[in-house]
């Protein structure tokens, strides 16, 4: 979550995207093109003041909504059919040309209802490829 001076989230850009390299110094480096437009950005819009809603590309149909809540701000969804703060989300891609096609996702989060962890992997709907009606020619 990206604060202004005022402790309210930034109106332009309220979050951030990026790699944390922990396998080396822990340092952060910023997504690709690629990435963002394919597996690991997002879009957000304001949806009212103080409240925004976030579409990640892996997971275009179940954007979420960013809140204050009594922890501070937080993404709130329904993970596994439960109403939940998110804690943390995890992408699964492999890379066809430097493109990224998105396997899965994995959100993970608590329960707003009673503090419970909640999960749920969601995969991608593939599009069917329409069966071409054979040409007399």
């Amino acid at each position: 979550m990206r604060l202004g001076a005022d402790g309210k989230p930034d109106p332009k850009q309220p979050l951030d995207a990026h790699w944390v390299m922990k396998a080396s110094d822990g340092h952060s480096e910023p997504l690709s093109e690629m990435e963002r437009k394919f597996a690991y950005g997002f879009t957000v819009s304001q949806a009212r003041p103080g409240q925004w809603t976030v579409s990640l590309m892996a997971l275009r149909a179940r954007p979420f909504t960013l809140l204050q809540l009594s922890a501070g701000w937080r993404a709130v969804l329904r993970v596994g059919g439960v109403a939940s703060a998110l804690d943390r989300v995890f992408v699964q891609a492999t890379e066809r040309l430097d493109v990224p096609e998105v396997k899965w996702v994995d959100l993970y989060g608590t329960s707003i209802l009673d503090g419970s962890s909640t999960h749920e992997r969601l995969t991608p709907h593939k599009k069917r490829r329409r069966a071409v009606s054979e040409s007399p020619f």
